[in-house]
C-alpha cells in the first residue's frame, strides 16, 4: 500500500471502548504508515488497534533512526522522549541489582505475567466487549502467547513502569507521557497523570529514569555494549527491525567494544521464570564495576582533614609524619552505603601508589591510584583551600534549620603564573532522601522556591589588574536545607565531605539577650530567663564554624588562635575578613566589637550577608584586601539592607550560642536599645529589622525595645550602685550621641538625646570632606607614636594611605590598641583641657535643661558609655574632684544645691545590655524631652527660624558656659588633675572666640537648609557651635605650650 501521512490525534474521550470497525488501514499496515513527526505527546495514542501503542512505540524508532541518519529529518521530541523511556525500561533492568541494593528494600522490580489462554477466558466470562476487541487483534498484532509488566513496587503501591512489546522490547503507558511547564520560573515537565508527579527513580549515573531525554548515544558505556550484544545480531525476529537498526547504527561508536562480554544474569518473572520477550531474554549485569563506587582520581590535601568536623577516609597504617589527607574518591552512589555503617573506605598509602578499598557486604572492592597519574597533589600545583561551613550546629527542630553558608577560599601559588582559578573550583551538595540515597541538591532562584542552593557568589579574586588579593573566595547559602554530603570539585579532579554536624539535646532553659548597637561600639549581653541570674557578656562554649583543616598547636594559645593559624596563611586572611569567626570566645574575639560593616567594592546587586557584606571584627587589627572596603558609623544610615546585614549576622551567632546551650530558640527573648535621637524613619527601619529578623532567625516574636539612656539605670539599681533614689541622673556618653534620664523615686521622669558624642572629639568640626584630616590630635600623633607590636604599626600606616579612614578611624585605632602605643597618657598630659570642655558642656547643658523643667538637682549622676571613660582616662579619675566640678556648675546655674554624688562605674557600655536584661517589661518608658538649650518650647523648624531670641540667648548661655569652663580649669589645676607647667590660658582665650559666626553658618545649614518649616527638630541646636569650638580646640595645642 502506498505511503500514509496520518496526523494523529488526541487519544478516546473518557468512557470510550475498542470495536471492530471496517477502516482503510488494517493493523496489520501499520507498519507501512509514515506519521507526521510531532512534540505533543498526547498525540500518541490514537490508531485503530487496542495496540497502538506498540505500533507508535515502533515508529519512534524508525523516527530516531533516520534522525540519526540525516539531522534534517528531525523525529520530533515527543518520538525521541519515548525512545528514551523505552531505553530507561531496558536500563533500569540491566542495573536492577545495582539499583536495588541501593534502595535497601524501600523499592522493587517486579515483573508480573499475562498469559493469553488463561487471562483470555476470564476476560470473556467477565468482559466480553473486551474480549472481542482483543480477540480480534492479539493474535495479528502481538503473536506472543505473554505479555508481561515491569512494575515498581514502593510504599506499598505498583507503579506501572512499562509492558513488553515483540516490537520494541518494551513500551511505557500514556500516562508516562510528558509536557513541558514551567514551575517556580524553571523549565520542568509534567507527566500525563498525576501518579507519576512524584516519581523519581535515580540513573545510575546523573539525572532521573522516566525524566531527563537520554538517547541511545549517551547512556553508559556498559550499557550500550549490553544492548549492542543484544539487538545487534541478524538472526533476531524481524519485528525487531526498527529497534535493532537503531542500535546498529552505534557500531561505530568508541564506547562499543567487539566481543564484549559481561556477567549477565537472567531477569526473572514473579513466577521464577526468565523474561523472554520475543524470542530474547532479558537480562540484569551481576557484575561489580568498581567505576560505581570510585572517581578516576584522587584529590590530596595539603593538610589533615579535621574529623571532628568531616568524615575522611581511613588509613590501614598510619602513614609516618602525614601533613596531608584526601577526600572520599567515591560517587554518590556509594555515599549510602559508608552513611549507614553497611561499608567502609580505607586506603593503604605504598611507595608508587594508593589503593583504596571499599568493603560492603563482605566483598572488598579496590581501585589503584598511581602516585604519578592519578592523584591530584594540591602541594605539588601550588594550590591551597579551604571550606568553613557556618553554623555546624543543627536544631532539633528540622523546621528551624533553615540557613546555612559555606565559605570557599582558593589561592593558586605558582609563582610564574596562575593555572588554575576559582571558576576552576566548585561545591556540591548532596541530602539524603528517604529512601537513603543522595540526592544533589539543585542551585535554584531562592524567590520562590521553597529549598535549594542559591547560585554561588564570587566575592574575591586573587590578583587581578589593579586589584590585589591573595586569595579567591566564593559563598554558597542553602536555604530551607542542611546538607549531608559536601562534593568538592578542582577542575575534573573531585571527592566528597561528610560533615559532622553538632546536635545539642534540648532542654527547658530559655534565654535573654540583649543588644546594644552603638555608633562606635556594639555589646551583646546575655542571661537565663530567671531574672535573678546574674549577667554577662556574650561568649560561646565551642566554635560555630567548621573548617575543613585540622587544629595544629598547643594549649599555650586559644583555640581561636590554633584554628586561625593552623590554615594557610593566604586562606586565613580571606576568612579573617569576610567570613564570621570561628567563634566568640571572649578572648581573642569579644564583645565590644566596633560597629562596623566590610562590604566589597562595587557591587550591583543587594547587599548579602557575606557574599558582599559582612561585620569587621577584624577591623583595627589587619586591613581588609583590594577589594573589600570599611563602613564606619553605619548605625545612623536609613538603608535598611546594609542595617539588616548587621542585625541577621547578629542574630545567626546568637542562635548558634542557644542551639550549644540546649535552649529553645522559639523561648528566646530579645532586647534592643535606641536613642531617643533616632529619626522616625531610622526607628521605623530598626523596629521592623529587628522584629521580622528575629521571627525569621530565632523563631521568636518576643522582642522589645528600649531607650538607651533608662536601661542603664535598672542595672546599676539592681548592682546597687545607687545609694539615693530621690533624684537621679544616668548620662550615657557613647560614641555618635549622649543620652540621658532623670529619675525620682525609682520613676522615670524624663529621657533625652543629642547628637554630641565623643566622636566629635576626633573628627573636623562642619567640614563636608569626610577624608579631611584637620584634626589636630591626629596631625599631632599620626606617624609619631611608638609601637610595641610592628604589625599594628604596619597596619597604621595603611589606614594612613587609605583615604576612607577618617581621624575617627584612625584615632580610634589608636585608642583600641592603647595598651602597644602609651597614646591614653599622652591624650591626658596634652589635652586634658580639650576634654574638660567636652564634659563641661554636657553637663552645663543638662543643669540648664533640669531648672527649666524646675526638676531637683540631682544627687546621684552615674556615668555609662564607653565614651564616658574618656572623663577618669582624660580628665580625672579623683571622684572627690569631679564631684566638686559637677556641683559647682549646677550651683552656678540652680543656686545654692546639696553636694551631688558622682559614680564612675567598671562597667559602662556595657550597663544599657545588662540594664536592658532587668529592666520591667510593664514599666513606664520616661517621657522624651527635647531641649534647645533656651527657655522655650518649640512645635516646628518654623517657630525655631522665626523666634529673634533663639540665637541671642544661646549665644548669652555659651558665654555662661566658657565662664564656667574657664572655672573648671582652675579647680583641675588646683585638684593637681592638670600639670602646673601647662598654661591654660590659650585654651580659655580659644573659647571665647568665633561662636556668633559658627552658630549663623552653621544653624543655616544644619537647621534652615535640612528641615522643612513643619518638621520637628528633635536634636538639640545648642551644640552647633560647640561642634566646631572642640575642633578648633584639638589644634590650640601649640599655642597652650
Amino acid at each position: 500500500m502506498p505511503s500514509i501521512d496520518l496526523n494523529i490525534i488526541d487519544r478516546g474521550t473518557p468512557g470510550s471502548e475498542w470495536t471492530a470497525k471496517n477502516t482503510g488501514i488494517q493493523a496489520s499496515q501499520l507498519d507501512k504508515v509514515k506519521e507526521n513527526k510531532t512534540d505533543n505527546s498526547n498525540a500518541l495514542n490514537s490508531l485503530p488497534t487496542p495496540f497502538a501503542r506498540f505500533f507508535v512505540a515502533k515508529e519512534a524508532f524508525r523516527r530516531v533512526t533516520e534522525e540519526k541518519r540525516n539531522a534534517e529529518n528531525g523525529a520530533g521530541k515527543a518520538y525521541k522522549r519515548l525512545v528514551s523511556d523505552i531505553l530507561d525500561v531496558f536500563e533500569l533492568l540491566y542495573y536492577k541489582k545495582f539499583h536495588e541494593n541501593q534502595w535497601g528494600g524501600s523499592m522493587k522490580i517486579v515483573v508480573k505475567e499475562w498469559n493469553y489462554d488463561e487471562q483470555m477466558k476470564e476476560l470473556h466470562d467477565r468482559v466480553p466487549k473486551l474480549y472481542n476487541a482483543l480477540k480480534a487483534s492479539y493474535k495479528e498484532d502481538i503473536k506472543d502467547n505473554k505479555l508481561y509488566f515491569v512494575i515498581l513496587e514502593k510504599g506499598g503501591k505498583d507503579i506501572l513502569l512499562a509492558t513488553s512489546s515483540p516490537m520494541t522490547g518494551f513500551v511505557t503507558p500514556p500516562d508516562m507521557d510528558k509536557s513541558d511547564v514551567v514551575k517556580n520560573n524553571t523549565p520542568d515537565i509534567a507527566f500525563q497523570s498525576e501518579l507519576y508527579d512524584a516519581l523519581f527513580i535515580t540513573r545510575k549515573g546523573k539525572g532521573n529514569y522516566f525524566r531527563d531525554e537520554v538517547l541511545f548515544g549517551d547512556r553508559d558505556k556498559d550499557f550500550k555494549n549490553y544492548m549492542f550484544q543484544l539487538f545487534g545480531s541478524d538472526d533476531i525476529d524481524g519485528r525487531y527491525k526498527e529497534l535493532r537498526d537503531y542500535i546498529r547504527l552505534f557500531q561505530d561508536d568508541q564506547d562499543i567494544i567487539k566481543n564484549y562480554s559481561g556477567k549477565i544474569g537472567n531477569i526473572t518473572t514473579e513466577s521464577y521464570e526468565p523474561l523472554v520477550i520475543n524470542g530474547l531474554g532479558i537480562g540484569f549485569t551481576d557484575e561489580e564495576d568498581i567505576d560505581n563506587f570510585f572517581q578516576p582520581t584522587l584529590v590530596c590535601l595539603p593538610y589533615r582533614i579535621n574529623r571532628d568536623n568531616f568524615l575522611g577516609i581511613t588509613y590501614e597504617t598510619e602513614p609516618k609524619a602525614r601533613d596531608y589527607d584526601y577526600l572520599l574518591p567515591l560517587k554518590s552512589e556509594a555515599l549510602s552505603y559508608l552513611d549507614s555503617g553497611k561499608a567502609v573506605c580505607t586506603c593503604q598509602v605504598m611507595q608508587t601508589k594508593v589503593i583504596v578499598k571499599f568493603k560492603y557486604n563482605g566483598t572488598e572492592y579496590k581501585k589503584d591510584y598511581d602516585k604519578d597519574n592519578d592523584i591530584a597533589k594540591l602541594s605539588d600545583k601550588e594550590l591551597s583551600l579551604n571550606v568553613g561551613l557556618f553554623p555546624n550546629i543543627l536544631s532539633p527542630v528540622d523546621s528551624e534549620n533553615t540557613y546555612f553558608k559555606v565559605a570557599l577560599s582558593f589561592a593558586d601559588n605558582g609563582k610564574e603564573w596562575h593555572t588554575v582559578s576559582i571558576d576552576d573550583v566548585s561545591l556540591s551538595f548532596y541530602k539524603k532522601n528517604d529512601d537513603g540515597e543522595y540526592v544533589a541538591i539543585e542551585e535554584i532562584d531562592s524567590e520562590r522556591a521553597k529549598n535549594g542552593v542559591r547560585k554561588p557568589m564570587v566575592r574575591s579574586l586573587q590578583s587581578t589588574g589593579s586589584l590585589e588579593s591573595e586569595c579567591s573566595t566564593k559563598y554558597y547559602e542553602l536555604f530551607n536545607s542542611n546538607f549531608d554530603a559536601l562534593q568538592v570539585a578542582i577542575g575534573d579532579d573531585m571527592g566528597f565531605l561528610l560533615p559532622k554536624w553538632r546536635e545539642v539535646p534540648r532542654t527547658n532553659e530559655s534565654y535573654i539577650y540583649a543588644v546594644d548597637l552603638g555608633t562606635s561600639n556594639t555589646f551583646v549581653s546575655r542571661t537565663q530567663g530567671d531574672d535573678d541570674n546574674a549577667p554577662e557578656m556574650f561568649s560561646m562554649r565551642e566554635p560555630m564554624v567548621s573548617y575543613l583543616h585540622e587544629i595544629k598547636g598547643s594549649s599555650q594559645f586559644s583555640l581561636v588562635a590554633n584554628i586561625e593559624d593552623s590554615m594557610a596563611a593566604e586562606n586565613c586572611k580571606a576568612m579573617k575578613t569576610e567570613f564570621v569567626p570561628p567563634f566568640i570566645d571572649g578572648e581573642d574575639y569579644k564583645f565590644p566589637i566596633r560597629t562596623v560593616l566590610c562590604k566589597a567594592k562595587n557591587i550591583a546587586g543587594k547587599p548579602v550577608l557575606f557574599d558582599n557584606h559582612n561585620i569587621a571584627f577584624f577591623y583595627e587589627k589587619m586591613m581588609e584586601n583590594d577589594f573589600q572596603e570599611c563602613l564606619t558609623d553605619i548605625k545612623w544610615e536609613d538603608d535598611e539592607d546594609v542595617i539588616q546585614i548587621f542585625i541577621r549576622e547578629l542574630l545567626l551567632m546568637i542562635k548558634c550560642d542557644v542551639l550549644q546551650r540546649g535552649g529553645a530558640l522559639n523561648q528566646t527573648s530579645l532586647v534592643w536599645f535606641r536613642p531617643l535621637s533616632f529619626s522616625g524613619k531610622i526607628r521605623r527601619i530598626y523596629d521592623r529589622s529587628w522584629k521580622e529578623m528575629a521571627r525569621e532567625i530565632l523563631f521568636t516574636n518576643n522582642v522589645v525595645c528600649y531607650t538607651e539612656s533608662e536601661a542603664p539605670y535598672y542595672y546599676f539599681n539592681k548592682k546597687g550602685i545607687v545609694k539615693n533614689t530621690d533624684a537621679v541622673t544616668v548620662i550615657d556618653i557613647g560614641g555618635g550621641s549622649t543620652d540621658y534620664v532623670y529619675f525620682n523615686a525609682n520613676r522615670p521622669v524624663s529621657a533625652s538625646s543629642v547628637h554630641f558624642g565623643c566622636d566629635v572629639l576626633w573628627s573636623n568640626g562642619h567640614s563636608g570632606f569626610s577624608n579631611a584630616r584637620e584634626n589636630g590630635i591626629y596631625k599631632k600623633y599620626m606617624g609619631n607614636l611608638v609601637w610595641e607590636d610592628k604589625d599594628l604599626s604596619k597596619l597604621e600606616s595603611e589606614m594612613e594611605t587609605n583615604k576612607g579612614c577618617s581621624t575617627s578611624d584612625i584615632i580610634n585605632f589608636w585608642l583600641s590598641n592603647s595598651k602597644d602605643n602609651n597614646i591614653i597618657d599622652k591624650l591626658h598630659d596634652d589635652y586634658l583641657p580639650l576634654f574638660a570642655y567636652h564634659f563641661t558642656a554636657i553637663i552645663y547643658f543638662i543643669a540648664k535643661q533640669y531648672q527649666y523643667k524646675e526638676y531637683a538637682a540631682p544627687r546621684t549622676i552615674v556615668f555609662s558609655g564607653n565614651g564616658s571613660r574618656y572623663i577618669d582616662d582624660f580628665v580625672t579619675d579623683d571622684i572627690a574632684l569631679l564631684e566638686k566640678v559637677v556641683t559647682e556648675i549646677f550651683k552656678f546655674v540652680y543656686g545654692e544645691i546639696a553636694p551631688i554624688h558622682v559614680v564612675l562605674p567598671d562597667t559602662r557600655k556595657e550597663s544599657t545590655c545588662y540594664g536592658g536584661l532587668y529592666r520591667p517589661s510593664l514599666d513606664e518608658e520616661a517621657p522624651e524631652v527635647v531641649y534647645h538649650g533656651v527657655s522655650k518650647d518649640y512645635e516646628n523648624v518654623a517657630q525655631m527660624n522665626h523666634d529673634p531670641n533663639l540665637q541671642p540667648c544661646l549665644l548669652k548661655d555659651y558665654a555662661e558656659m566658657n565662664q564656667l569652663y574657664c572655672s573648671v580649669l582652675d579647680m583641675l589645676k588646683q585638684g593637681g588633675a592638670i600639670d602646673r607647667s601647662l598654661d591654660v590660658r590659650p585654651f580659655k582665650a580659644e573659647v571665647t572666640k568665633d561662636y556668633e559666626e559658627n552658630l549663623k553658618t552653621h544653624y543655616r545649614s544644619d537647621i534652615e537648609q535640612s528641615y522643612d518649616p513643619e518638621d520637628v527638630c528633635n536634636d538639640s541646636v545648642f551644640f552647633i557651635p560647640v561642634i566646631d569650638k572642640i575642633f578648633e580646640l584639638t589644634r590650640a595645642y601649640e599655642n597652650a605650650k
